[in-house]
């Protein structure tokens, strides 16, 4: 604020010597020669220097005129305004105190002293000394304002405008009244009376920087963006280097989503003042927003560097590390928030967060206790901690969690939802029922809420209901891959596998990286002889995730359909090499080498699977059939027995025991084997014809040719064949 300064004359001569000595750093020297002229002299060079901004020397000077006049109010004064310059508001303050010691009138050390509380921050003081000033002079306009900014200061606003008010009405044109007043307005959220106010200031003094930025704070409370970045551009226009206009420039353009013009107006802010921590900040929230995670850690750090202790770096640098997959140095990020700020809720959730995606549910728990502490009327933080016990299966616990969410928030369709998830664990299927019905009432696009829904309508066996649960769900989210893998689950476990086909389709459309997807649209082509394309769906399996055996010996099955039999080989090994006991894989290998001609290796296959299960009787029958084509007949016919021991209505191997006991011209067990699948199917044509094949050895023509004749009706191929 201005002071009132006393000023007095003295010789040119003495004046230059004077300036000489001090500019030569022999201030006492130029001191004693002041005071041999005449202590006015001390006067002129004291103000001389405080008008220079050379506040230290002002202050000795104006330290030894008080000790030489101790009764001069306008050497208290002057020294007054030095120390409030150099920010010394104690020692000002008791400079109006000697003031007002020698003159108890004096409105101008009154006014001073209260200015310097403001500065102290000891507002009710500030009053008092405001009051005082009033109280001598009722229309110091400056008295009034500042009364007003102090009111301000306290959040009594009414009172304030009162205050501008006092001094508008007699200088309409008075610019901190007029500010003064639009800032009390828009304390009192009287927006559009504020902005009167600055209009008025601004059409006296269109260049007071002070005024566009007040009103382009007023805008941005009024969202309107697009008129405070006018404002900001005034405040550019009178000065380019000012780092908070550009700043404040670039806030409201990200609320405008104008990010490219936002990096620059932070970039330009950045370059002004190289420290501005906030203007770093924003710029790396942009760069995140964008996607750009590695420049936007570039900002976080050189924040860091100027201040290790930002919290807000640290949190933004661990949200942004996380998104990069760098779960690890997020948590230390988190970490360190903790250590500046431990009652950090955001800090502590993300943390609870990252580790709960990376399975660590039991600290991950911890974590968000600690966010409760804080803050225990969150109910996202209940979803996620009975979550995270639903994991660790406690699941009591995480029902008591899911319950307190909704007893803060009843209409959460999510807690619904999760503790639907959770009494569906624990086979409550009814009660979950409950919960998804409740879910789906609140959100009916909670296509999670028809999916759950539907799991727990299967349960129950209502399968027609759980189809319809399925179809409102890929109806609400078309997307929602998880569906229509359900769908097609459920779908291909009724034998509709066309339908089943279209839902696994859709899956690996929406998320093709999805193994899982490929493997059952597999296992659906298979079911519908198109092995070709399942293959194909296997191969695509394989090309994401290569650990499951299932997949690997599923391809090579149909690479056996197909009758590509060399091609299947090294599909069945990768399956056996996963899973060595997969009795399955070894059998389809040997059937492979056996299609292959190889059949001693065939049987060495055969003989694994036999190991792995005694009791296979697939693996016993394609054993002997093996030692049949090795004409090792007598072998084979063991095999068949104990295939057609573990399984006796297993008609291949009773056929095939009667071909190779044809072969060791046994005819009469032959053709009671081949009667005994005529027993269960009169129409196998080829038991009547190899029973033909059998009666002629033992001279029954007739028999013979009646059974020709009865397997050349059923398959005309076999005509002749006799």
């Amino acid at each position: 604020m201005d002071h009132e300064l006393m000023r007095d004359t003295m010789s040119a001569d003495s004046k230059e010597k004077i300036e000489q000595l001090i500019a030569e750093q022999k201030v006492e020297e130029a001191l004693a020669l002041a005071e041999r002229e005449d202590v006015r002299v001390l006067f002129d060079i004291g103000i001389t220097y405080l008008q220079r901004e050379e506040y230290d020397t002002a202050e000795k000077i104006f330290n030894r005129i008080v000790e030489l006049v101790p009764d001069n109010v306008q050497a208290w004064l002057n020294k007054g305004a030095v120390l409030e310059r150099l920010g010394k508001y104690k020692e000002e303050i008791a400079c109006y105190d000697e003031v007002l010691r020698i003159n108890p009138a004096n409105a101008h050390a009154w006014l001073n002293k209260g200015v310097a509380f403001v500065h102290l921050g000891n507002f009710s003081e500030a009053l008092f000394c405001l009051d005082k000033a009033l109280d001598i002079a009722p229309h110091d306009a400056d008295a009034w304002v500042h009364r007003g900014t102090t009111l301000q200061e306290l959040g009594e606003f009414k009172e304030a405008v009162i205050c501008f008010d006092e001094v508008i009405e007699r200088d309409p044109d008075n610019v901190q009244a007029w500010l003064g007043k639009g800032m009390a307005l828009g304390g009192l959220g009287e927006f559009d009376e504020a902005l009167t106010c600055y209009d008025k200031v601004i059409k006296v003094n269109p260049g007071n920087v002070q005024v566009w930025v007040c009103k382009a704070a007023v805008l941005e409370c009024l969202e309107k963006y697009d008129e405070a970045l006018t404002c900001y551009d005034e405040v550019i226009k009178v000065n380019p280097t000012n780092a908070h206009a550009w700043y404040n420039r670039g806030r409201d353009l990200v609320e405008l989503r104008e990010y490219d013009e936002a990096l620059i107006c932070f970039d330009n802010a950045t370059k002004l003042d190289p420290h501005y921590v906030e203007a770093w900040v924003n710029k790396g929230t942009v760069l995140a927003e964008r996607g750009e995670y590695d420049k936007a850690l570039t900002c976080f750090n050189k924040v860091i560097a100027i201040n290790p202790h930002s919290a807000q770096a640290w949190l933004n640098k661990g949200m942004a590390l996380e998104y990069l997959g760098k779960y690890d140095e997020a948590i230390k990020c988190y970490d360190e928030v903790l250590k500046i700020t431990p009652r950090n809720g955001k800090a502590w959730y993300n943390k609870g967060l990252v580790l709960a995606g990376l399975e660590k549910y039991a600290e991950a728990v911890l974590c968000f206790d600690e966010v409760l502490k804080i803050n225990p009327d969150n109910a996202t933080v209940w979803l996620n901690k009975g979550t995270a016990l639903e994991c660790l299966e406690k699941y009591d616990e995480a029902l008591f969690c899911f319950d307190e969410a909704l007893k803060i928030d009843s209409d959460n369709d999510k807690a619904w939802y999760d503790k639907g998830i959770t009494l569906k664990g624990l086979n409550k299927h009814y009660k979950a029922l409950h919960c998804f019905n409740e879910a789906i009432k609140i959100n009916p696009d909670n296509a999670k809420a028809w999916l759950g829904k539907a799991a727990v309508l299967e349960c129950l066996e209502n399968y027609d209901e759980a189809a319809l649960c399925l179809d409102q769900a890929v109806k609400v989210d078309p997307h929602y891959a998880e569906a229509w893998y359900s769908k097609g689950l459920t779908l291909a476990e009724g034998g509709k596998f066309d339908e089943a086909f279209t839902c696994f389709d859709k899956m690996t459309e929406i998320d093709p990286d999805s193994a899982l997807a490929w493997f059952n649209k597999g296992i659906v082509l298979d079911n519908l002889g198109k092995y070709e394309e399942a293959a194909f769906c296997y191969g695509e399996a394989l090309k994401i995730d290569t650990t499951h055996p299932d997949v690997w010996y599923n391809k090579g099955r149909d690479l056996v359909e197909l009758k590509k039999y060399e091609d299947a080989l090294p599909y069945f090994d990768e399956a056996i090499k996963r899973d060595p006991y997969n009795v399955q894989a070894w059998i389809s290998k040997g059937l492979a080498l056996a299609n292959l001609g190889k059949y001693d290796e065939s049987i060495r296959r055969f003989d694994e699977a036999i190991k792995l299960d005694p009791d296979n009787a697939q693996a016993w029958y394609s054993k002997g059939v093996a030692l049949t084509n090795l004409k090792k007949f007598k072998e084979a016919v063991k095999c068949f027995d104990m295939a057609l021991k573990i399984s006796p209505h297993y008609v291949n191997a009773c056929y095939s025991k009667g071909v190779a006991l044809t072969n060791l011209k046994k005819y009469r067990e032959a053709i009671k084997c081949f009667d005994e699948i005529l027993e269960v199917d009169p129409r196998h044509a080829e038991t009547l014809y190899n029973k033909g094949k059998t009666l002629q050895k033992l001279g029954k023509y007739f028999e013979a040719r009646t059974c020709f004749d009865e397997a050349a009706k059923i398959d005309p191929h076999l005509q002749g064949n006799e």
